[in-house]
C-alpha cells in the first residue's frame, strides 16, 4: 500500500484501536449519525465503538442529549490523550512522506564543465551509495546558462563560476581558483616557476570560448595586451582543450579545477601567471535565493556541502 492510499483513518485503523479514532469523530460530528456519515461507517458499528470504549474505562464518555452528544469530564480527559496519539500520527505520517519523496525525488543539477570532469563525479557516487534510488539529472552548460538555468527552475542545485546577481541566488559554497598557463610536461613553458600573459599571447594557445566565465576576465587582460596577440585556437569543451595541450604544442589558460587528475600524473603543468589585476575565478555552488528544494535535492545538497571540503581542499 502506497502512501497516497493511507488517510489517518486508515492509519488508524492499523495503528490503534478504531474505537479511538471514532470517539474523535463523534467529538468532532456532535452525534453518532453525523461521524457515521464522516467515516463512512454505518451509526450502529460507530455506537458500538463508543459503548466498547465506555465499557472498558469504566464511566460514560458523553452525555446523551436526545440524539446529540456532549463531552463528559471523563470524555475531555480521554479526548486531551486521543488528540496527542493523532497529533503523532500526524508527524509520523509527515516522516513517511519524507522517506517515499527520497526513495522516488529527483534531483537536478546545472554544472560548468570542468566541475564535471573528476569532483561531481566524485560526488555523486558518494551520493549513489547511501541514496541508490534518487534520480540524479546533470546538465553542463557555460556558467551563465548553469545560472539561468537555476533562476528560471530548471535546476535545483549548480555549480558554477562567477556568479552574477547573487541577490538572486543563495552560494552555499566559495573557492577561490588563480588562472595560470596550462601546458604539456615537455613544453618549455612547463619549466618556468611563473609567466606572464605578455609572454603566453607570442605561444600558439587555446582560449575558452566567448560566453564562458574565464574567457571574460581574460578578454579584459588581453585587452590590453591586443597588439601582441596571434592566431589562436578557441573551444567550449575543456576535454578538448586538455587534450589539445597534451600534444604538447598548444598553451591554455585556465583554473586547476578539472585537471586535478592530469597535473597529478605531470601530463600537464600549471603554471601561475604574473600579471597585475588579473584576479581569481570564483567557484560556487548555488541554489534560488527565492525557492525551497524538494526534500531529495535538499539532501543531495547537504551531501555535497559535507564532501566538497576536503575535494576542494578548502
Amino acid at each position: 500500500m502506497t502512501k497516497s492510499q493511507l488517510s489517518r483513518e486508515q492509519l488508524c485503523r492499523i495503528l490503534y484501536a478504531p474505537n479511538l479514532n471514532y470517539f474523535v469523530a463523534v467529538t468532532e460530528a456532535g452525534s453518532i449519525r453525523e461521524a457515521s456519515r464522516r467515516l463512512n461507517i454505518s451509526p450502529s458499528a460507530v455506537s458500538r465503538q463508543i459503548l466498547q470504549l465506555e465499557e472498558a474505562v469504566g464511566v460514560p464518555l458523553f452525555e446523551r442529549l436526545g440524539s446529540k452528544l456532549r463531552i463528559s469530564a471523563a470524555g475531555t480527559a480521554l479526548l486531551r490523550h486521543c488528540t496527542a496519539v493523532l497529533r503523532n500520527l500526524e508527524a509520523t505520517v509527515a516522516e513517511i512522506d519524507a522517506l517515499q519523496e527520497l526513495r522516488t525525488g529527483v534531483v537536478r543539477v546545472g554544472t560548468v564543465e570542468s566541475a564535471s570532469i573528476s569532483l561531481l563525479p566524485t560526488l555523486i557516487e558518494l551520493f549513489a551509495a547511501e541514496y541508490p534510488l534518487i534520480h540524479v539529472s546533470v546538465v553542463m552548460g557555460s556558467a551563465e546558462s548553469v545560472a539561468d538555468s537555476i533562476a528560471e527552475g530548471r535546476a535545483d542545485i549548480g555549480f558554477a563560476f562567477n556568479p552574477l546577481h547573487t541577490d538572486r541566488f543563495k552560494i552555499h559554497l566559495r573557492k577561490q581558483y588563480s588562472l595560470g598557463a596550462v601546458a604539456s610536461r615537455d613544453h618549455p613553458l612547463a619549466r618556468s616557476a611563473k609567466v606572464s600573459m605578455s609572454e603566453c599571447l607570442k605561444l600558439p594557445l587555446v582560449l575558452p570560448a566567448t560566453g564562458l566565465s574565464i574567457r571574460a576576465t581574460l578578454d579584459r587582460v588581453i585587452g590590453r595586451h591586443a597588439n601582441e596577440l596571434r592566431a589562436f585556437i578557441e573551444t567550449n569543451s575543456l576535454n578538448f582543450m586538455n587534450r589539445l595541450l597534451q600534444r604538447g604544442k598548444f598553451v591554455g589558460i585556465q583554473t586547476q579545477l578539472g585537471i586535478e587528475d592530469l597535473l597529478k600524473t605531470g601530463a600537464l603543468v600549471f603554471v601561475e601567471l604574473a600579471e597585475p589585476g588579473l584576479g581569481v575565478e570564483e567557484f560556487a555552488v548555488i541554489t534560488d535565493a527565492h525557492s525551497t528544494l524538494s526534500l531529495a535535492a535538499q539532501t543531495f545538497l547537504d551531501h555535497a556541502l559535507a564532501a566538497l571540503p576536503p575535494l576542494l581542499r578548502l
